[in-house]
């Protein structure tokens, strides 16, 4: 299992002290091992790195851990990496993570910016999962599963072809007797969906909701 930070930075190049600390608890016969990387894209330090390991099981209390940081002068991130014993007694637990002795430290990307997994890049949230791919490694795409149309129209768009437009919406339709009142993902009036308002409109006029072109994926 992995648990992993976003891509973080510090603006201070005296924070030559910079450490990570937390307190873990790993008790059990089977206990596994936990360790602590760093990912650097620093010219002289790029890749990762274990910065931090423990493999053995310790007394039933939470313990202090400190890793040094070789690297925070670059986008960088760090993950906990729990990995299993051979058998079910040996279970990991992280608490009060910290940065210590780095008052400078902050995330690469804004809070109406997602971070690519991989790579210390920044796309703006519109862009998660609208069908097109704007992080290098993919990573705005993954995991995107259905588009429900709760934070944006996932890059679907209308065309010139059309005489009206799809609206996104939510509640009741404003037309009486018409439409949902509902979206199907909540099942109440703050979902949003997809919908056509007739009114005004000719028998046969037609309105496109159409997805970006796709690239087969290697």
């Amino acid at each position: 299992a992995i648990f992993s930070s976003p891509w973080l930075i510090t603006k201070d190049w005296y924070d030559y002290n910079c450490n990570l600390t937390f307190w873990y608890h790993m008790k059990g016969a089977h206990i596994g091992q936990l360790d602590v990387k760093e990912t650097s894209t620093g010219y002289w330090n790029k890749g990762d790195r274990v910065i931090w390991s423990q493999n053995s099981s310790v007394d039933n209390t939470w313990s202090f851990a400190t890793a040094t940081i070789w690297d925070i002068y670059t986008p960088g991130k760090f993950h906990f990496v729990g990995v299993r014993g051979d058998s079910y007694q040996g279970d990991i637990a992280i608490d009060d993570i910290a940065f210590n002795e780095c008052p400078s430290v902050e995330t690469l990307c804004t809070e109406v910016e997602f971070g690519c997994d991989h790579t210390p890049q920044c796309v703006h949230s519109d862009q998660k999962c609208d069908f097109m791919t704007d992080c290098s490694d993919a990573s705005d795409e993954s995991y995107c599963g259905s588009c429900t149309f709760e934070g944006s129209l996932c890059g679907l768009t209308g065309s010139p072809m059309g005489h009206f437009n799809w609206t996104r919406y939510r509640g009741q339709t404003p037309s009486l007797n018409t439409g949902p009142g509902t979206d199907h993902t909540y099942g109440n009036s703050t979902g949003h969906y997809m919908y056509i308002e007739v009114s005004g409109q000719s028998m046969g006029d037609i309105a496109f909701l159409e997805t970006p072109v796709f690239r087969k994926s290697s």
